[in-house]
């Protein structure tokens, strides 16, 4: 009977112990979809209404006799709502904007524009008073969260593992300001940058990636003034720079699109630009999270080249990461000072993107040089 009842506290102990370590790694993985620790809002109501929103623009411009305001209104308001359940829609507005003032004019356009972004702060509104009244606990209740158990499949009511509550939800400011300012998750164009800003000092313990080619003395020098005018790391001031960087290609990314859609005012040219828009978002941002690619998926079908088409497979590597993380936590990954996520990060990116780059590049060079040679043949002009 001793015997028995010491193999039944072993088993019981080695229960516990394995709940804990996969309720650990299950809220580190959720929690790494979002920095504010919250359950994340469903990218798909984002999707729809986004695209619900294009699809009220663009419906007049289909069918001139159904231009109306109600049209241009809904749109509005749809994008605004858009916004409120997730911020990406908010760089859509200069180019629908366009597409409406190309159409109706000048004050219907600014009208649509400011209904749209009083709509946005209105559905982003009740977050930042959320977080004026602290957070909440995401159980709902602080003492059924402090005792809360797991079930496990048996009779035995001694089987029951207590578990510990998951950490405790920053406030939604908070959580949005760390997401933009240091998180990172991955991202190929914005490693790259980053990793070439970053001093080695930061990191000394960690292996300096392979691709840092800017010399050390620069990346200091760049970051140390803006670390110390904004009050902050090292670390925290080469992302920002390198947010700032990203952040002046995309607008030039955005305004080489207005220029085009201005000058042509073919239905399927807004489309692609309203597409590029999103996906250059996507692949300029730290945070390239496979759902986030399904912000672009309603539009890909006006997309000029199958490059394009592949993303929707490739980006599934990234759940390879978590796999690594798992197996090797620390250094040691095939006999290198790597951790597991370094070697994604620093190795396993450039597999998933890399080639994919080249594809896009090759294939955008190719369009050019087909176009141009049409062009000479007819005698157009673009």
């Amino acid at each position: 009977m001793q015997t028995t009842a010491t193999i039944r506290t072993c088993c019981l102990s080695s229960s516990s112990q394995f709940l804990q370590d996969r309720q650990t790694l299950c809220w580190d993985l959720v929690c790494s979809a979002n920095a504010n620790r919250e359950p994340c809002p469903p990218n798909a109501i984002a999707v729809f209404l986004t695209t619900a929103a294009i699809c009220c623009v663009v419906r007049p411009l289909i069918d001139p006799e159904s231009r109306s305001f109600a049209w241009q209104l809904a749109a509005a308001i749809l994008l605004g709502l858009a916004v409120g359940s997730k911020l990406y829609p908010v760089v859509l507005l200069p180019l629908l904007t366009l597409a409406i003032v190309r159409d109706r004019g000048f004050p219907q356009g600014i009208s649509f524009a400011a209904v749209a972004i009083v709509a946005s702060a209105l559905s982003l509104g009740p977050m930042f008073w959320a977080g004026a009244y602290g957070p909440r606990d995401s159980f709902g209740d602080g003492d059924r969260a402090a005792t809360a158990t797991l079930a496990v499949p048996t009779d035995d009511p001694d089987m029951a593992v207590p578990l510990k509550p998951p950490p405790a939800p920053l406030p939604s400011s908070s959580g949005l300001t760390t997401f933009l300012s240091r998180w990172e998750m991955n991202d190929f164009l914005f490693l790259i940058l980053v990793e070439n800003l970053r001093p080695t000092e930061v990191r000394p313990s960690q292996p300096t990636p392979w691709f840092t080619v800017v010399p050390n003395t620069w990346r200091a020098g760049l970051v140390a003034p803006l670390a110390t005018a904004v009050g902050t790391d090292h670390t925290r001031a080469a992302f920002l720079l390198a947010r700032v960087v990203t952040t002046s290609i995309f607008l030039a990314i955005i305004g080489f699109l207005l220029v085009r859609v201005g000058r042509d005012p073919r239905l399927t040219i807004l489309l692609e630009a309203a597409f590029l828009t999103l996906a250059w978002f996507w692949l300029l941002s730290p945070t390239q999270n496979p759902w986030y690619w399904i912000w672009a998926l309603p539009l890909l079908p006006f997309a000029r080249g199958r490059a394009w088409f592949a993303v929707s497979g490739l980006v599934f590597a990234y759940y390879l990461r978590f796999w690594l993380m798992y197996h090797w936590p620390s250094s040691g990954f095939l006999n290198t000072s790597f951790s597991g996520t370094q070697f994604f990060d620093f190795y396993l990116t450039w597999i998933e993107f890399g080639p994919w780059f080249v594809w896009l590049a090759y294939s955008s060079l190719f369009r050019a040089e087909r176009r141009s040679k049409t062009q000479r043949i007819t005698g157009t002009h673009p």
